[in-house]
């Protein structure tokens, strides 16, 4: 037992010390293929390590092999968190924006609902608020896939959103003027303002560029900025 733990621990440990090794002879361009080439050097590592610990463990004694696979183990531990907790921080990092950087961004609540259903592809639902920063797309089987949302998507969405709210009656009025053919409704509430809604019709977005920018920054949100997503 105590051996599997000693070279089961110094394996580890190589499989860590091979892989960062490996990454510093990663050719440049190696694109996807870097990491599988680092980590290749990682198993490289982990088996010379568990290797030469097995065999060393034949040789020690009972005390040596006792105090041997305690430290070996511990270390492995030690190492294994400060590396999930270094991933941890790495994924914060690129989906996760710091608090300042929301701060002075405009507050809304903002959905985008198909009224047209003949589209296999295209989202049933897709739905941005602010407050919780997230923002969540109803496929078209109905499951609905979930994301943080972003400061840069939060700022794009918000004035895209904050022109639409500025349009006068006359522009609105002749896309209401369609509503029989209209295959979306928007609907948004910016701020302490009332909630608004209107449907598009194709008519209606082809002609009223603010309209269309509102709706395209609002159908790629999920697109642009790269987050953590969860379907259920």
């Amino acid at each position: 037992m105590l051996r599997a733990t000693l070279a089961l621990s110094v394996g580890f440990l190589g499989l860590i010390a091979g892989t960062a090794i490996g990454g510093l002879f990663v050719p440049a361009g190696s694109g996807l293929a870097g990491p599988a080439i680092a980590l290749g050097y990682g198993v490289v590592g982990a088996l010379v390590a568990a290797g030469a610990a097995w065999i060393a463990s034949k040789f020690a004694t009972p005390p040596v092999l006792r105090v041997s696979a305690t430290v070996n183990a511990t270390l492995a531990s030690a190492v294994a968190i400060a590396a999930a907790l270094a991933y941890r921080a790495a994924i914060r990092e690129t989906y996760y924006d710091p608090p300042s950087a929301f701060a002075g961004l405009p507050h809304y609540h903002v959905s985008v609902q198909r009224l047209d259903g003949a589209d296999p592809v295209l989202a049933k639902r897709i739905e941005i608020d602010t407050p919780t920063r997230e923002w969540a797309l109803q496929l078209p089987d109905d499951r609905v896939c979930s994301g943080n949302l972003r400061a840069a998507s939060q700022a794009t969405v918000g004035h895209a959103i904050a022109a639409l709210a500025g349009l006068d009656e006359s522009a609105l009025e002749n896309c209401r003027l369609g509503e029989a053919r209209a295959r979306e409704r928007l609907s948004w509430q910016l701020g302490s303002a009332p909630p608004a809604s209107l449907a598009v019709s194709p008519h209606c977005r082809k002609s009223q560029s603010t309209i269309a920018a509102a709706l395209h920054a609002i159908e790629t949100v999920h697109l642009v900025h790269p987050s953590q997503v969860e379907c259920r």
